[in-house]
This record gives C-alpha cells, sequence and structure tokens, in this order.
C-alpha cells in the first residue's frame, strides 16, 4: 500500500473520461494501493497535491479534448491555472500519469490530455508513467486497456519504490485516505430503490467480467417545498449559472429557399440591459445557446422510471456540497442528457433496478465483456438513447432519478459563431445563423421559435453563455487595419465573417471616414446554388459595392456545368493568396473539419510551397505549420452535426 494517497482527477463531455476515472479509482484498493480522492478536475483546489505547500501524492488524470482541440468546459479554470502558474517548482510534490482520449477525425487529436501532461510537467511535477492518446475514432478500448495493465505495474513499482526509500513526512496523507475511503452515507428521503435478492453469479454472469459498480458522486433527496419555491433558471451543470444570459428574439430571416435541401435560418437576439454580453462579445466568438431535452422524451422517461415530475429534489455532491434544489421534470430536461448512449456502467446499475429477470439479464449481457459486440451493434452503432433502451430492453426498470443524473453527462450547450459586430449592431445585440439538423434539439427548438417570431407569437427566452475559448481566441479580425487578411468561409461557415467585416465597417466609419482603405479583403464563400442557398449574399454584395470587402469570390456546386468548390476558386487565385502571405497576411477558415477544412488545408500547402518555397511541397507545409503557430493560420472547424445540432 502506498503512503501516499493516488488521486483520479476527470474532465468529461460524454462521460468516457469520468467512467475510466471512476473505474481506476474503484480498483485501487484491490490492486493494494493508496486510494485518494476521486473528482473533477474543475474540483481540482480540494486535490492538496495541487496547492502549493501541499501533500506529496500521485495524481492519474484522464481527459478528454471536444472539438478541435478544446478542453471541456468545466474544467477551462484548470486550464487557465496551468497557463498563469509562472513558479515551475509549484507542484514538485506531485507525481502523475495523463490518459488523454480524443477522435483522429480532428487534427488536434488528445489536445487536452497533451497540454495537461505538458502543464503538470512544467509545473514541476514528475511523469511516473507515459501518457495514453486513445482514439475515439477506431475505438478507445484499443488503447486504454493495454495502458491500464501498464499503469498497475507502474503504479506498484513506485509503491515498492517508496518501500525501498522510506517514507517521509507528509502533510495530511491520512486525513485525504480517510476522507475518499469513508462509506457513504445514504440519505433516508432519497428516492425508493428496489433491492434485488437475485445475485449476478446465481443469473450465470461472472463479476470479473461485468463493469465495476462505483459509489455514486452525487446524491439526491425528495423535499417538502412551500408554495412560495422558485426553481432556478438552469440546474444544468456544464457551465458556471452566473455566466447565463437571458435573451430574446429580436429577429429572423430563412436564409435559403424551402428546397434548398438543407434550412438555415438567421437568428437576432437582444439581452436586457442586466444582461449585456458586451464583457465577452467580440467578432469571432462562439456562443451556447442552452438546450433543453425535448419535453415529450422528458414525459416518457419520467413515466417509464414512474417517478412523479412534479417533486421537488435536492440534489448535493458527494462532497456535501449542494447542486440544485428544483423540480424532477426540470433535472430531467436540463441536466440529463437523454439522448446520449449510456456507458455500460450505468447498463449494470440499471439491471438491478429490472423486475423482469430476463430483461436484467440482456442488461447484464450487454454490460459485459462477452457482450462487447452486441454492446457496439445494437447500442452504440444505432445512437440508441437512454429512453429507447428503457422502452425497448427495459421496461420494468425502476432505477431512481438519482443513478441517471449520478451516471449521465449533462445536455451539452450547442455553439454557433456570432454573425454580427458589437461595435455596428450594439452591446446587447447578438446575432448567428444555424442549419437544421434532423433531430438536432438545439436548432430544432431554434427553428420554431423563429416560426412563432414570423408569425407574432410569444417565443420562450433564448438562454446563453459566451465561450472563454482558448483555441479560438485568435479567431478574430486583425487588430491593424492595415492588415491583409483572407476568409474561406462556406455555408454556415460564412456566419462568423459578416461580424469580422461588420466590424471593419465600423472601424471604417469611426476611425478612417476620410481616409482611403489600403488593406486587402478577400472573402472565398461557397453554396450549392447560387439561387437557393447563398447566406447572406445582399450583405455580402452590399459590403464588396462599398469596398469593406475587397472581393467576393463565389464557388456554387450545383446548378452549373461543371462543381467548383472554394479550394478550386483558392487555386485558381493562387498568387494572390501567396502575396497576402508575403505581406504579412492572415488566413482564416471556417466551416466543416471534415472534407472543406483538409481539402483547403491541402491546397494552401501547396500554393505556399509553389509560390514562396521554389516548388517544394515539404517546406510549404512546414511554412503552413509556422503560419499556424504565428495564429496567421487560424482556423474554426466542426465536424458535421456537432457544432450547432
Amino acid at each position: 500500500m502506498s503512503p501516499y494517497p493516488i488521486n483520479v482527477l476527470y474532465g468529461t463531455v460524454t462521460g468516457n473520461a469520468e467512467e475510466i476515472a471512476r473505474r481506476i479509482h474503484n480498483e485501487l484498493p484491490g490492486k493494494k494501493l493508496g486510494q485518494g480522492l476521486l473528482c473533477s478536475l474543475e474540483d481540482y483546489a480540494n486535490v492538496p497535491s495541487f496547492n502549493q505547500g501541499g501533500s506529496d501524492g500521485y495524481a492519474v488524470v484522464v481527459v478528454s479534448t471536444t472539438g478541435d482541440g478544446d478542453p471541456p468546459e468545466t474544467i477551462r479554470p484548470f486550464m487557465r491555472l496551468l497557463r498563469k502558474k509562472k513558479d515551475t517548482e509549484v507542484l514538485k510534490q506531485l507525481r502523475f500519469t495523463v490518459l488523454a482520449l480524443g477522435d483522429t477525425n480532428y487534427e488536434n487529436f488528445c489536445n487536452t490530455g497533451k497540454r495537461v501532461d505538458k502543464g503538470l510537467a512544467k509545473l514541476g511535477a514528475t511523469r511516473f508513467y507515459k501518457r495514453g492518446d486513445a482514439d475515439d475514432g477506431v475505438g478507445l478500448e484499443l488503447v486504454v486497456e493495454p495502458w491500464l495493465e501498464g499503469l498497475w505495474t507502474a503504479l506498484s513499482n513506485e509503491v515498492e519504490r517508496n518501500a525501498k526509500e522510506g517514507p517521509v513526512e507528509r502533510k495530511n496523507v491520512v486525513e485525504v485516505e480517510q476522507m475518499a475511503l469513508a462509506p457513504q452515507e445514504k440519505d433516508e428521503a432519497e428516492l425508493e430503490t428496489v433491492v434485488k435478492a437475485v445475485t449476478v453469479q446465481e443469473l450465470g454472469f461472472d463479476e470479473a467480467r461485468l463493469p465495476k459498480v462505483f459509489p455514486p458522486k452525487l446524491n439526491a433527496s425528495v423535499l417538502d417545498a412551500g408554495p412560495t419555491f422558485e426553481p432556478p433558471t438552469s440546474v444544468n451543470l456544464s457551465y458556471n449559472p452566473d455566466v447565463v444570459r437571458c435573451a430574446s428574439i429580436s429577429a429572423a430571416q430563412l436564409l435559403t429557399s424551402p428546397d434548398a435541401g438543407k434550412i438555415v435560418w438567421h437568428v437576432e437576439v437582444t439581452c436586457d440591459e442586466s444582461n449585456s454580453i458586451k464583457k465577452k462579445y467580440r467578432p469571432g466568438d462562439a456562443f451556447g445557446v442552452i438546450v433543453e431535452n425535448d419535453p415529450d422524451e422528458v414525459q416518457r422517461f419520467l413515466k417509464i422510471i414512474s417517478v412523479d415530475g412534479d417533486s421537488i429534489l435536492k440534489v448535493v455532491k458527494d462532497s456535501g456540497d449542494s447542486i440544485a434544489t428544483a423540480p424532477v421534470s426540470q433535472f430531467a430536461a436540463q441536466r440529463i442528457d437523454l439522448r446520449a448512449v449510456p456507458k455500460k456502467s450505468l447498463l449494470r446499475c440499471m439491471s438491478d433496478y429490472c423486475e423482469d429477470i430476463d430483461e436484467r439479464k440482456a442488461l447484464l449481457h450487454l454490460c459485459s465483456r462477452d457482450g462487447r459486440k452486441q454492446y457496439s451493434e445494437e447500442l452504440v452503432s444505432k445512437n440508441m438513447s437512454i429512453v429507447e433502451i428503457l422502452e425497448q430492453k427495459a421496461p420494468s426498470c425502476r432505477a431512481p432519478i438519482s443513478l441517471f443524473l449520478d451516471q449521465l453527462p449533462c445536455v451539452a450547450p450547442r455553439w454557433y459563431s456570432a454573425t454580427s459586430s458589437p461595435e455596428l449592431d450594439g452591446s446587447a445585440v447578438l446575432q448567428f445563423a444555424f442549419s437544421v439538423v434532423e433531430k438536432g434539439l438545439a436548432t430544432n427548438s431554434l427553428s420554431k421559435a423563429c416560426e412563432q417570431f414570423l408569425k407574432g407569437q410569444p417565443t420562450r427566452p433564448v438562454l446563453l453563455i459566451a465561450r472563454d475559448s482558448d483555441s479560438t481566441s485568435h479567431f478574430r479580425p486583425p487588430v491593424s487595419m492595415e492588415t491583409d487578411y483572407i476568409m474561406i468561409g462556406p455555408g454556415t461557415g460564412v456566419a462568423p465573417f459578416r461580424g469580422f467585416l461588420r466590424e471593419r465597417a465600423a472601424r471604417v466609419e469611426k476611425e478612417q471616414a476620410h481616409t482611403p482603405l489600403n488593406s486587402k479583403t478577400i472573402l472565398f464563400f461557397g453554396c450549392r446554388y447560387a439561387d437557393k442557398d447563398f447566406l447572406y449574399r445582399e450583405d455580402l454584395e452590399k459590403l464588396e459595392e462599398t469596398g469593406i470587402l475587397s472581393s467576393l469570390d463565389v464557388a456554387i456546386s450545383r446548378g452549373g456545368a461543371k462543381k467548383v468548390y472554394v479550394q478550386d476558386r483558392l487555386k485558381a487565385r493562387a498568387s494572390e493568396v501567396a502575396d497576402v502571405v508575403k505581406n504579412g497576411g492572415k488566413i482564416f477558415v471556417c466551416g466543416d473539419g471534415g472534407g472543406m477544412a483538409q481539402s483547403v488545408h491541402l491546397i494552401l500547402g501547396g500554393i505556399l510551397a509553389e509560390h514562396c518555397c521554389e516548388g517544394n511541397e515539404e517546406e510549404g507545409k512546414s511554412m503552413l505549420r509556422s503560419l499556424a503557430e504565428e495564429h496567421r493560420y487560424v482556423r474554426d472547424i466542426w465536424y458535421y452535426g456537432e457544432h450547432n445540432q
């Protein structure tokens, strides 16, 4: 047993990192290792080893990456800590390892885990085991399982090393271990649970081949609330409630024709004076729309688990800190991601609440090692939600709402780039464009609200949060009005560039009313049909007429003799693109991170090779990488459906 605590920390978006972290923490005692705390990186301050002058110890960090290299929203304060700490010895008492989760469909694969790994080492911590980079694109388990085997060996070696060297006086170790190992008390008022007398062994399953059952990280109890009880605005844990902004729709316009194939709306929302968004609002910023589950799905969910949606629920962390007190229906609507595919650990727990033995066996098989193929084919590949699983595979399940609150991820905000300018449109006005995605919670809700607004019907408030983003902080127009820049944004990728240009127009009017505008701005925009989905056509053509936009280059991929894409137009104007780079200009790309962004990246490398590197392809690629490092080549990309569904 290690004399020092082994703390397990996680940063998660969909719950994968948390499930792996809980598994590691739960298995520590059985491995005869020193079990410390299990907590999110957002609560890092509770871990003594992360405080200057705190105790020695170990940290096993499991962290995921979202978007094109972004950290989960909840751990941004921790990421800022890694950047701001200047004393390189501040974490010298810490020994750590990192398991990074990511997806190779994104260029910045496992970027958050890599940053955490590098940041901890920079602050003086010692890496005792190599970082693991797991790829969700091919299956996390291909890396996770062997990495875990190596972790146990590495930790055992650490215990042996500590035994040989002898314990050194450490602060707070016993206190931390006692806190972590103390049994969790059950609240007598917790929602009623069903206790099963039949064990998994009696059902024919090997406990060793099933996921571990973790102690809950939160508890829920029903309260007797009086008539004056007022529920909070939101109970979602994905963001700090203090940054929520309440806005109302003030304008809406359909940007595409009804037969365009993909419907795109322009919407404007306005905050009142007390909710001004100016502090976080600059061209290029993205805003999160706080999403609620579909009301029909909420009712189906509550009905099948037989829970009264009007009951008032108090939810607290295992530390005792309060999360929120609100009606059960509000937690089901705002907190639980009802469309998330359940993790195996949740299926394992749900099986204990199935009144039907066959249903219980089915869930146990799906979450077992022997049911790996069925879990992938029946649940993951079909994107089967918890509501569908309850209805189709376990209708007799009567698990308490606290289990789903504990193990399902929060409904994630949906992010949209501002297409407006605070200088031109006002600090309390935000405009953005969105494509209506089939079965998309946010886009379907927003499109219905836009339709209601145009009909003069009342609409619900839109709840917004501003993203304090690290990776996109350079995605904004140049400070100097003398800097040339190129914008590449097909489809809704054009949205932030409209904001760039509106800001430029406001600055020209304010700063250079009688001064010629010498810098060059080129926008490469792509759409399918000129008469169906040419987004913001009138605005962009007017900006070109006034000289705010030097050149609007449109690629039409349908309706002509030949399909033309933005990358084709880039090749046609290769020398101009190269001239912008040679003159110290910038290149911005926004849109789909799959085919478009990758093709544009290759074309740009080729242009630089031909016009700046005497035809040397490797030097062209290297030059493009250098431009990215200098923030002169900046991208805001997403993969279909994940940016604004």
